[in-house]
């Protein structure tokens, strides 16, 4: 028995020394969403685990780094929401491929991946094959975010090299409207 009761002795010291040794350590506690549009919200929750120190955090897109986050985190600080505006102000140009750089105490993490677009994909179907001067036809069109969220706005659509366009609204990712073309508009 008293081989057993020392035995757990040293095992629980071990385990203690261990534990006090253990290296502090910040995380993102919620990562970003796979992909965003400008005007959207980036939320990120920044954790610890109870750690004292300075913490920093850069939003990074292919060559361009900015920061986001530096304070000096106090024991009580664990889950700190971050929530950014990802506007044209505050990106500076910024987009495409991105993920957020954690450091602490000379560590650096991470966050898993995500895209910033400035691009919405648009679908038209024209209700005709052939198109004539003085003819009027109906158009109809879907939108597509990067994000997968809806698009509600203005889409403008007109035709190359002509003065010709006509703008609709979009809502929930669907517009329709009407071309009226001119008698004097030319072949092609």
């Amino acid at each position: 028995m008293k081989k057993e009761g020392k035995l757990l002795i040293w095992i629980f010291l071990a385990f203690v020394y261990m534990v006090s040794f253990a290296s502090a350590d910040i995380f993102l506690t919620q990562q970003p969403k796979d992909a965003y549009n400008i005007g959207d919200e980036l939320s990120i929750v920044l954790g610890s685990d109870g750690v004292v120190g300075w913490a920093g955090m850069n939003l990074n897109c292919g060559n361009s780094s900015q920061m986001i986050y530096f304070n000096y985190l106090k024991k009580s600080d664990t889950n700190i929401p971050l929530t950014l505006p990802l506007n044209k102000e505050f990106l500076k140009g910024t987009k495409g491929e991105c993920y957020i750089s954690l450091s602490f105490d000379g560590a650096e993490k991470k966050s898993f991946p995500f895209v910033i677009s400035d691009k919405i994909e648009v679908s038209v179907n024209i209700n005709k094959v052939s198109l004539y001067p003085n003819e009027s036809f109906s158009f109809t069109g879907t939108t597509k975010k990067a994000n997968g969220e809806e698009f509600s706005g203005i889409v403008d659509i007109n035709f190359e090299s002509t003065n010709i366009q006509n703008a609709v609204p979009v809502e929930k990712d669907k517009f329709k409207g009407t071309f009226n073309l001119p008698g004097d508009i030319s072949s092609g």
